[in-house]
């Protein structure tokens, strides 16, 4: 498993933390999010493996248990999309975003701190 999967897990922890902690209905959204739509991603021959998705869960929380600030974690995804995103077809951005604009609004409304985060990430994923 490459670098993408484990990326992914920072970029969503630094949409989640990026109030200071992971709410409940986030963490269910997360789930749901991954539930729904990595098993999709794997059947179109998914190169990251149907696994992912566990391993994404798990890092978020285990980053939460850390001192990763959400910053830190944003830029972190990003380094790894820069050096992979040949890698990442036009389906898995689009995931990509759909998936953070739905974890950033699954508690209350969305937050300036979400926002610039989901601006960075759009810019990111156009570039």
């Amino acid at each position: 498993m490459n670098e993408i999967v484990p990326s992914l897990a920072y970029l969503y922890f630094s949409i989640m933390k990026s109030d200071n902690s992971i709410h409940e209905d986030e963490r269910k959204m997360l789930h749901e999010i991954l539930d729904t739509n990595w098993k999709k991603i794997s059947q179109k021959g998914d190169p990251f493996g149907a696994m992912g998705m566990e391993l994404i869960e798990s890092m978020v929380m285990d980053l939460d248990e850390g001192e990763v600030k959400p910053q830190e974690a944003f830029d972190y995804f990003r380094s790894v999309y820069s050096k992979r995103k040949e890698e990442i077809d036009s389906d898995l951005r689009s995931f990509i975003l759909e998936s953070s604009i739905q974890l950033a609004g699954s508690f209350n409304r969305m937050n300036k701190h979400e926002l610039v985060l989901l601006s960075q990430l759009e810019i990111l994923l156009k570039e």
